[in-house]
C-alpha cells in the first residue's frame, strides 16, 4: 500500500506539459527522427507530456483555448509557425506557463521565451572543423586528394549578409581560430538567394584556393551547392539536417536543435521568463566511418 502511495505521489509531482505543433514543424521534427510519439516518449520520465498537432488553417486560437481550458496543463509549448497571439493567450490563461521560441517581450509574467544555443553550437562546429583540417588522424574524412594537401582549408559561404547569419558565421570563425590559423579559413558572400551561376563561380574559386569543407548558410541555394560538392568534391556543414537529405556523402555535420531536451528543463524552470535549449552537432556519414578514437578527437 505504501509503495502504491509513493508511486501516485511521484506521478502527481511531475509537471504537466502540453506540446502543440503545427503540421510543418511536425514534418521537420520527423525529418530529424523525432515523430510526435517519440517526442512525447523522450519527455515522459521528467514530465507528464502530451503532444498534439494542429492545422494552422483551422482556427488554431480557438482550438488552443479549448485544449487549455479542458486539459489545464501547467505548461504549454507552441511551435513557431502556429498563427497565434501568444500575448493574448497568456493574458487569458494566467495559470498556464506559455513557451514559444522567440516569443516577444510583454507584460505577461507567464510568457516564456525559448531560444536555442545556436551561436555556441557554431563555435563548437568551428573548433571541430579546425581539428579535422589540422590533425593527421582525421584527414581521411576529407575529399579525395585534399587529405594529402599540406594545408586543406575551410570556407564560410553566406547567401546574404543578414545579421543572424553574420553572428553565426562569426561564432564559427571564433571557434575555428581557437584551434587553427586564420590562413586556413576563407569567407565569401554570394549576395544572392537564387543565382546558381554565381554560386558555382564562388565555389569553384574556393576549391581552387584549397577549400574542402564549406559552412553553407545558403538557404534556397543549399541544394545546388551540395550537388556541386557531390560532383566536384567537398564536404558541407549545414545549419539544418533536413537540408542534406539525399546528400549523405557530402554532409560532414549539421546542427540540430534538441527540442526534447529543452522541454525537459521546464520541470526546473519555475519563475523563469527565458530558457535556452541545446543544439547538438550531428556527425554525417563521412565522420561516422572513422574509428571511435578518431571521432573522439573531434569533440575534445
Amino acid at each position: 500500500m505504501l509503495a502504491l502511495l509513493l508511486v501516485a505521489v511521484s506521478c502527481r509531482s511531475k509537471p504537466s506539459v502540453l506540446v502543440l505543433l503545427d503540421s510543418y514543424y511536425e514534418t521537420l521534427l520527423e525529418s530529424r527522427g523525432l515523430a510526435p510519439v517519440m517526442l512525447q516518449r523522450e519527455m515522459g520520465e521528467q514530465l507528464r507530456a502530451r503532444v498534439l498537432v494542429l492545422d494552422p488553417a483551422k482556427e488554431p486560437m480557438a482550438a488552443v483555448e479549448h485544449l487549455l481550458a479542458e486539459l489545464r496543463p501547467e505548461w504549454v509549448y507552441l511551435s513557431p509557425l502556429l498563427p497565434l497571439d501568444v500575448h493574448v493567450l497568456a493574458s487569458r490563461f494566467p495559470g498556464v506557463r506559455i513557451v514559444q521560441e522567440g516569443a516577444g517581450p510583454g507584460p505577461e509574467p507567464n510568457l516564456v521565451r525559448l531560444d536555442f544555443q545556436r551561436e555556441e553550437a557554431f563555435r563548437r562546429a568551428g573548433k571541430a572543423v579546425a581539428r579535422l583540417l589540422t590533425q593527421e588522424a582525421l584527414r581521411p574524412v576529407l575529399p579525395s586528394g585534399q587529405g594529402a594537401a599540406p594545408a586543406p582549408k575551410a570556407a564560410v559561404v553566406l547567401a546574404q549578409p543578414l545579421l543572424v547569419a553574420r553572428e553565426r558565421a562569426e561564432a564559427f570563425r571564433a571557434g575555428f581560430l581557437s584551434v587553427a590559423d586564420a590562413a586556413l579559413l576563407l569567407e565569401r558572400d554570394l549576395d544572392t538567394l537564387s543565382d546558381t551561376a554565381k554560386a558555382r563561380k564562388v565555389l569553384e574559386s574556393l576549391r581552387e584556393q584549397g577549400a574542402g569543407v564549406f559552412l553553407l548558410q545558403t538557404y534556397g541555394l543549399t541544394g545546388f551547392c551540395l550537388e556541386y560538392l557531390r560532383s566536384q568534391g567537398g564536404l558541407a556543414v549545414l545549419e539544418e539536417p533536413a537540408g542534406g537529405n539525399g546528400y549523405e556523402e557530402q554532409v560532414l555535420l549539421s546542427l540540430q536543435e534538441d527540442l526534447a531536451a529543452a522541454l525537459r528543463e521546464l520541470g526546473t524552470a519555475a519563475g523563469q521568463t527565458h530558457i535556452e535549449g541545446p543544439v547538438r552537432l550531428e556527425w554525417g556519414k563521412p565522420v561516422r566511418a572513422l574509428p571511435p578514437e578518431a571521432r573522439a578527437m573531434l569533440d575534445e
